[in-house]
């Protein structure tokens, strides 16, 4: 009987001691530091977040009556031969006689472009002429087979796979 009130005894207090908050004792001369880095776990979280933002604008969706972005915009006025980049860094109006959303959209993009151009030309003290003409061989690098541009000299081409810009310092 003396036994079995020892091991009641003794699985009250493992089963009081299972119920609180756990305690771990240590025997050491030195304290003991713990460090978090919250920092960490922020510049974590924001690069993730920003992940998220990167691919969600990589695949942009669209629901009904949303209007769509100048982007998409832009390419489908270039899918239809209405405009097209140009040699100076901004878009062209390359159809006959352009729709007036075509011009629209033509303006209100350039003023972007504009902007930034004279951002990045007061941030690395460049002649504004330059980044444009940097922005527009980029452009026209980048364009797809088979979009208009045009080039220095003013000329409309349909760019092939062979479409290169030159961009030259001696005002050509």
């Amino acid at each position: 009987m003396r036994c079995t009130r020892l091991l009641c005894a003794a699985g009250a207090l493992v089963g009081a001691t299972a119920c609180g908050s756990p305690t771990v004792t240590l025997a050491t001369d030195k304290p003991i530091e713990i460090k978090i880095d919250l920092y960490h776990e922020v510049r974590v979280r924001v690069d993730r977040d920003v992940d998220e933002l990167i691919e969600s604008e990589e695949r942009p969706v669209r629901t009904r009556g949303v209007e769509a972005s100048d982007d998409q915009l832009v390419a489908a006025a270039k899918a239809r031969d209405a405009i097209g980049e140009q040699a100076d860094g901004y878009l062209g109006l390359h159809a006959a006689s352009p729709e007036s959303a075509d011009r629209a959209l033509v303006a209100r993009v350039n003023a972007r472009r504009q902007q930034t151009y004279r951002s990045l030309a007061q941030e690395h003290g460049a002649p504004i002429d330059e980044v444009e003409k940097a922005a527009g061989a980029n452009r026209i690098e980048e364009t797809a087979v088979g979009d208009w541009v045009r080039t220095p000299a003013g000329q409309w081409i349909e760019k092939s796979g062979a479409t290169q810009v030159v961009v030259r310092d001696d005002g050509a």
